[in-house]
C-alpha cells in the first residue's frame, strides 16, 4: 500500500506525536508499505514532505488566501481570534498539500482533526482517510478556561471540527477509550465510527538495551527516581518535587532525573533549590537515550494532571521499571494498579510520597512488578500488534485493491 502520515504539527519532534509517527512509519515499511510523511517543518517555515525535503513555504501557501477569505486577514475581527487562527491553519495546510500527488496514496492517515478536515477537501475520491487523535481541542480548551468556555464561539468551533474530523473519515483512532468518551461528549461525534487502538513501542528495538548489567551493584549505588515529560505545570512536576521534599525528611539515598525541557524549567529549578532538593534532584533536559536511562531506573514517576496513552509509561513498562502515576485520563487503561504499575491521585504530593517510599523501600514489590511488565506489557504495547490492527482498518477501507 502506498501512505501517507499526514500532521498539521512538526515533524520530528520529540514527545508522543513524534514518537507516534515514528514508530508506525518504520513498522509500516518493515511490513513493505510505501509511507510518506507529510508535516509542518521543524523550522516552522512551512509544510514538507519529510522523505524527499520539499517544502511549501507557508508565504507561498497563503498567496492569494486573504482576497477569497477576508475573515481571515491579519486586521480582520469578525471572527473570535482562536477560530480565525485554527481556519488560517486549516486553509495554509491544505493549500501547501495542494502542491503533493496525494491522489497516488491508497490510504492518508492523518494525526489530527485539523489536517483530516483540510485533506478530506483534496482526496482523491479512492483514497480514504483514517485518523489518529492524540487528543481533543475542545478538551484542551476546557483545562485553560473552565466550563465557562463551553458558551464561546472558540468552543463550538472546536466540537464543530472534531466533529467534522470523525465524520470525514472512515474510522477515527484514539490511544484511549477515555479520549474516545471526551469526543463524544464534547462534539457528538459518533462513536460507530470511532476504534481504540493503544500507542505501540517498538520493543525488538527498546528491550536490548536492557540486557547489560548494572556497573554497580543495588547496595552501592543511589536509588534512581526517573520523570520524563515537558517541564510544564500540566505534567505535574512541582507536585514530585514536593512529594521528594518529604522523602528526603524520610531517607537520603536517592536522585531524582527530571528527563525534558518546557516552559516552567527555570521556575521548577527554583522550587528545587527552595525546597532544598538541589543535591538531590538534576534536570538533564530533553534526552535521546531513554532507554538507557529506564535500564538505570528504579521507579519511574508521571504526576501528570492530564494524560491520553503516554509514551513515558508504557516506554517504563516495557522497560520493566515499576510506574508511580496520576490517576488521571486514559492512564488507568495502562495501569493496572499494583500489577503493572501503581495509580496515586494527581496534584496530590503527601500520595505520592507514600507510593515511592512505599516502591523504594519493597524490593519484592519492586521484582513483581518487574516480572509483570517484562510478561505483559512488551506483548501488549508491542508496535506490531498496533500496526497489525491499523492495517485492518486500511484494508477495510483502501478502494484500490493494491494492498501488499
Amino acid at each position: 500500500m502506498n501512505i501517507l502520515l499526514a500532521t498539521l504539527y512538526s515533524y520530528p519532534q520529540k514527545g508522543g506525536l513524534g514518537s507516534y509517527i515514528k514508530a508506525l512509519a518504520g513498522e509500516l515499511e518493515r511490513a513493505g508499505h510505501f509511507v510518506d510523511i507529510l508535516a509542518c517543518h521543524p523550522s516552522f517555515t512551512g509544510y514538507y514532505m519529510v522523505r524527499n525535503n520539499h517544502l511549501v513555504r507557508t508565504l507561498q501557501a497563503r498567496e492569494g488566501l486573504y482576497e477569497v477569505h477576508p475573515e481571515l486577514g491579519p486586521e480582520a475581527a469578525l471572527l473570535d481570534t482562536w477560530v480565525r487562527d485554527r481556519e488560517l491553519e486549516r486553509h495554509t495546510f491544505q493549500r501547501a498539500a495542494a502542491h503533493f500527488h496525494l491522489n497516488k496514496y491508497d490510504v492518508i492517515h492523518t494525526q489530527d482533526v485539523i489536517s483530516t478536515v483540510a485533506l478530506a477537501e483534496l482526496k482523491d475520491e479512492r483514497t480514504r482517510i483514517i485518523q489518529t487523535l492524540h487528543g481533543s481541542l475542545t478538551y484542551d480548551l476546557l483545562m485553560a478556561h473552565g466550563k465557562d468556555i463551553e458558551t464561546t464561539e472558540a468552543w463550538k468551533h472546536a466540537a464543530m471540527l472534531e466533529r467534522a474530523g470523525v465524520e470525514a473519515s472512515t474510522f477515527t483512532v484514539t490511544p484511549s477509550k477515555w479520549l474516545q468518551d471526551i469526543l463524544v461528549d464534547n462534539s457528538h461525534a459518533p462513536r460507530e465510527r470511532m476504534r481504540v487502538i493503544p500507542n505501540g513501542i517498538a520493543v525488538h528495538q527498546f528491550v536490548p538495551v536492557f540486557r547489560g548489567t548494572m556497573s554497580q551493584s543495588s547496595s552501592m549505588r543511589k536509588q534512581v527516581i526517573t520523570c520524563v515529560g515537558h517541564l510544564s505545570k500540566l505534567k505535574g512536576q512541582q507536585h514530585l518535587l514536593e512529594s521528594l521534599a518529604l522523602l528526603k525528611q524520610r531517607q537520603t539515598n536517592w536522585v531524582c532525573w527530571l528527563v525534558g525541557d518546557g516552559p516552567e524549567k527555570t521556575e521548577f529549578e527554583q522550587l528545587r533549590d527552595r525546597l532544598g532538593l538541589t543535591d538531590h534532584v538534576l534536570f538533564l533536559g530533553a534526552r535521546d537515550d531513554i532507554a538507557s536511562i529506564l535500564r538505570q531506573t528504579d521507579v519511574f514517576v508521571l504526576p501528570s494532571l492530564t494524560e491520553n496513552c503516554p509514551y513515558a509509561v508504557l516506554e517504563a513498562q516495557v522497560a520493566g521499571v515499576p510506574v508511580i502515576a496520576s490517576k488521571v485520563g486514559g492512564v488507568p487503561e495502562v495501569i493496572e494498579h499494583g500489577v503493572t504499575g501503581f495509580l496515586t491521585p494527581a496534584a496530590d504530593p503527601f500520595a505520592l510520597y507514600q507510593t515511592i517510599v512505599q516502591v523504594l523501600e519493597d524490593d519484592s514489590l519492586q521484582q513483581v512488578v518487574r516480572k509483570n511488565c517484562e510478561r505483559r506489557c512488551r506483548v501488549q504495547w508491542s508496535i506490531e500488534n498496533m500496526v497489525k490492527t491499523l492495517e485492518s482498518l486500511y484494508h477495510t477501507t483502501s478502494g484500490r485493491g493494491s494492498a501488499v
